[in-house]
Formats: structure tokens, sequence, C-alpha cells
């Protein structure tokens, strides 16, 4: 019989709607599910559970990830005959605990998928069981070592999607869809098969398995906007930077003006004198290769990093690289 390991972290997937018509997480909700399903998946699937946590995805940060991973490296301990890890998690945020999982347990022999509800799963509307379903099955019929979002496109109408952990952008906000960081999309499970790209080749390192994580090492993530003010940045005690950019991979690089304030070059020459390294992240594959804007090449004459990921993956590959023991954070993060 195939087992999976499920960790609950809470989200709209363990939320109820009270009568006010507010959703908020509730212990009623996981335990409907866990009745749900090992009734539905009875002599087919024995299912072990973590509750790690009952939150809100929005109140998330990284302190819940010492949790999350310390819960889930004390039963890998105990038990490594698992076929997979189900994250269940809040949409708001699942894309950075993604992103994190997808590199503390890289070299993990089985697959690790996230996942989430865009409503309350005993609502008609609700997607998370049908995420909850796909993620099983590709599970047990994939078994591709890796850590994935599986996530149901256009609420309980549209495909449903398999991302890779590190090339996945956080939902839009107007329509409530993710979006592949990738030229194409991962792929899609239709009838409880997975179509999409082969697998990667992975190495299994048990070395890295089950290191303990504590959130030391502060990593700020900055996401521009016109009129950034670098001034109120408080750097004490920040370890890295991890700085989105506009669409066309542009910064605001004013110098010698009045208005320096403004200036990510100015920023980043602060972050120099302090010892803090700069990484300039959102950029496309390649980027570089193409003609780029005099304002960029401008930030990358300051030392500033490029990471060919998406914001979110990138502040999530910081907090994992400056919290590490195994390698220098800076070669890790410039790894592909």
């Amino acid at each position: 019989m195939n087992k999976i390991l499920i960790c609950f972290t809470g989200g709209t997937f363990g939320s109820v709607t009270s009568k006010k018509g507010v959703m908020n997480v509730s212990k009623n909700a996981h335990q409907w599910f866990i009745e749900y399903i090992e009734e539905e998946y009875a002599g087919k699937v024995a299912f072990s559970y973590l509750n790690s946590a009952m939150m809100l995805s929005e109140n998330m940060h990284p302190e819940i990830w010492e949790k999350i991973t310390s819960d889930l490296n004390e039963d890998f301990t105990y038990h490594q005959d698992y076929d997979g890890v189900i994250v269940i998690h809040g949409s708001d945020t699942a894309v950075y605990t993604a992103g994190f999982l997808g590199y503390f347990y890289k070299r993990l022999p089985v697959p690790i998928v996230v996942t989430a509800s865009n409503a309350p799963i005993r609502e008609f509307r609700a997607n998370g069981l049908n995420n909850f379903a796909a993620s099983v099955d590709f599970i047990i019929k994939e078994k591709r070592p890796g850590t994935y979002f599986i996530y149901q496109k256009n609420g309980i109408h549209g495909d449903i999607m398999v991302y890779p952990s590190d090339g996945v952008l956080n939902a839009s906000p107007y329509t409530d869809e993710f979006e592949s960081a990738l030229n194409e999309p991962y792929g899609i499970m239709q009838d409880g098969v997975f179509v999409g790209q082969p697998a990667a080749k992975t190495v299994e390192d048990p070395t890295w398995r089950f290191n303990p994580f504590t959130y030391t090492h502060r990593i700020m993530g900055i996401v521009p906007y016109v009129g950034l003010d670098y001034s109120v940045f408080n750097l004490q005690n920040i370890s890295a930077v991890v700085h989105g950019a506009f669409h066309s991979n542009t910064f605001n690089t004013l110098v010698g003006s009045d208005y320096v304030e403004y200036s990510l070059v100015s920023f980043i020459e602060q972050c120099n004198e302090r010892g803090i390294d700069v990484y300039l992240a959102d950029f496309p594959v390649n980027r570089l290769d193409t003609p780029v804007y005099e304002s960029t090449e401008r930030l990358l004459e300051t030392g500033a990093d490029v990471i060919y990921r998406p914001m979110e993956n990138v502040f999530a590959k910081a907090v994992f690289a400056y919290n590490q023991n195994h390698k220098n954070p800076k070669l890790l993060m410039l790894e592909e």
C-alpha cells in the first residue's frame, strides 16, 4: 500500500466560513477532511498526519518553516518508507513555502507537493479536494523526486497545473490565478495522469536531509514601486537583500541628483559597505544575453548578482542559503 505523509499548516484549505461571511482556520475542517480521505482512499493509501501550524497563510513567516522542517525531519527519521509528502497550505504564501522546501529538501528521494484551496473545502466552489486528489495521483504514479505546487486554474473548471517549486509566480489578486515563470508550463494532471516535462535527474544526499533549520540570518525582500525610498530601510542584522524588478528588468538608478534616496545604486553601495549581499530577481533565463537598459547595466557594475528566478523564489532560496552551513551562501545562491 502507498504511504503519504500529510503536513497541515492551515490556510483556506483548513478553514470554515462563519455565518458573518468570515473565513478562518478551524480544526473541524481538518477533522472532516481526514475522515473523508480515510474513507475515499481506504485500502489504497495509508496517510500519516503532522499538524505543523494552524494559521492563515498571509501570517506565514520563516520561523514557521522551522516548525515544518523540524516536524518533517523527525518523522522522516523514523519513517523512511513514504512515497511522498503533501503540504496543505494557504494559497497566499504557498509559493514561498514551496520554494523554501524545494531547496531545503532538494535531494530528498521522494516528491513533496504543496497544494491549497481557493475556498474552504466543504464549499461547492472549492478546488481543494481536486488539488489534493491530483497531488496523490502525482506522487503515486510519477514517483519523481522534487518539490512541486499543484493547483487548479479557473476555480473548479480549469486544468490542474503542476508547477516546479522554483518556477511559479504568486497568484494575481485580480484573477486568483497562478502563472508559470518558465517559457512553457511544467505540466498538467489529466484524468489522474501527469502530462508534461520529463523528470530531471536528482542525486540523493542524506547529509542534507535532516539538518535543523533556524532563521537566524535575516533576509530583506524589496518589491519596486514609484517613489521607493531606500532611506527608510534599517539594514541592521540583515545578511542579504533580494530585490524584485519592473517588468523590463529595470530599477531606479538615479545618481548625482537631489533624489538619491530613490536610487538602488546608492542603496547597493550602502549594502556593500556593510558586507550585505544584494541579489536582483525577476530576470528570465538568458535575459542578459539580449540588450538591456542603461539602468540595469549600471546596477550590474555595482556588484549586485542577477538570479534568474521570480522574486518569491529567490527570497526563499536566500532564506535557505544564508541559514545553512554546508556551502558558501553566495555560491549556493548562484547555483542553477
